[in-house]
């Protein structure tokens, strides 16, 4: 097998594969909720300005004071995709629509860090409910709000 052979058996994979790719991406559905995932490239998770607004919710597990803090351009659709297939009822006790949801989730993650019990779930009190519901935030948190 000569390189010209080689090279024209390497063409024919690489279409194959695109034209491959093309059609599992048409059939995939995906859905219109955008999660923020330990995997999205440093790019989504801190400079997202603009590029979609969305909210970051704070969801309450029923009889629970644990609160999954998350964005979704939906959250009640969120809400309906987090009770698919659980005992528990799920309630949004805030919402924060964000120029940079991203880097705003983020850095509620880490202000609770300590408080994580497991993923985007937090231990969270009563007192720092308020503190969220109030919205008398950090000044990293408001710049990341406003887009900063």
């Amino acid at each position: 097998m000569g390189l010209f052979d080689l090279a024209c058996v390497v063409i024919i994979v690489f279409f194959i594969y695109k034209a491959h790719t093309a059609f599992v991406k048409e059939k995939t559905i995906t859905s219109k909720i955008q999660e923020w995932h330990h995997l999205a490239p440093i790019s989504l998770r801190y400079d997202s300005k603009g590029l979609n607004t969305s909210y970051v919710y704070f969801i309450k597990e029923s009889g629970m004071n644990r609160i999954k803090i998350g964005k979704a351009i939906d959250p009640e659709q969120r809400i309906k995709e987090l009770s698919t297939g659980s005992a528990h009822n799920y309630e949004i006790v805030h919402l924060i629509k964000s120029e940079n949801p991203y880097k705003t989730e983020n850095l509620f993650h880490k202000y609770f860090n300590e408080k994580r019990c497991k993923g985007e779930w937090f231990d969270l009190s009563e007192k720092e409910l308020r503190w969220i519901q109030r919205e008398d935030y950090t000044r990293e948190i408001e710049d990341s709000i406003k887009g900063y």
